[in-house]
């Protein structure tokens, strides 16, 4: 719980204009959240491997790969190595300590919204052309061309240019009539041409992953759990501060 101090510290962070300024450009909340975040995770620390590792993940993500490279990226991004090692290490930061807080609710959470945390793997491919679609489904339910082959030639979305793979994804992300085609699925099984949204849909599920409660689920769920307090916690504090230093 923030003190009425760090409320304090907070708006003094701008002019009067300027904060009135932000608030009526709606982006007032976003900053208080994130000051407070900061602010609770200022005392906690990060095991020396774990920042390391951290770091080196992001470099190689960056294919950056020698300290000419490093210094090109944070003249190009306005960021000095300090605020680079920061934003890198925040992430581990923050579930670090809502696993602290927090992992004694996550299983209550995980039970309560397993289906959200259902994983799959899918093929798919998808066209404007009922005929064609229908022409795709028979090539390959014979066997005569692959659904990789055919996805990466005739499918119209973004999954051509994965062979028509998809995921793994969370399956609560799929639109709703493709995730009721998905649940009555079997691994392997190619489902006939449908209809969703304008598309002739051909799909195929490859893999489902039935949502465990490890170590990685854990630190989501409390993340999550942590965010969603501390959002509720500096709304409520921030109006407080509107209606104290905003003159209506």
């Amino acid at each position: 719980m923030e003190s009425q101090d760090d409320v304090l510290e907070f708006y003094n962070l701008f002019s009067p204009k300027g904060f009135s300024f932000l608030n009526e450009i709606g982006i007032l909340p976003s900053i208080f959240e994130q000051y407070f975040i900061d602010k609770r995770i200022a005392m906690v620390e990060i095991e020396k491997d774990l920042a390391e590792k951290a770091l080196k993940d992001f470099l190689y993500g960056k294919s950056i790969q020698n300290k000419e490279q490093l210094d090109q990226y944070l003249s190009s991004n306005h960021q000095t190595l300090e605020n680079l090692h920061k934003s890198i290490l925040r992430p581990l930061l923050v579930d670090k300590l809502a696993v602290k807080l927090y992992s004694k609710n996550a299983h209550e959470r995980f039970i309560s919204n397993r289906a959200e945390l259902e994983t799959v793997i899918y093929s798919l491919i998808r066209t404007k052309s009922r005929s064609l679609s229908l022409e795709l489904f028979f090539q390959i339910e014979e066997s005569e061309s692959s659904f990789s082959d055919l996805a990466a030639k005739y499918s119209e979305g973004n999954e051509r240019s994965t062979l028509g793979v998809v995921g793994p994804t969370p399956m609560s992300k799929a639109h709703p009539n493709l995730i009721k085609v998905l649940r009555s699925s079997e691994e392997g099984e190619l489902r006939r041409p449908f209809q969703l949204e304008g598309w002739w849909v051909i799909v195929r599920l490859e893999k489902y992953i039935k949502p465990e409660f490890n170590d990685e689920v854990c630190a989501l769920l409390c993340r999550n759990l942590f965010l969603e307090d501390l959002r509720k916690e500096s709304a409520s504090l921030l109006n407080e501060l509107i209606r104290d230093k905003i003159k209506t």
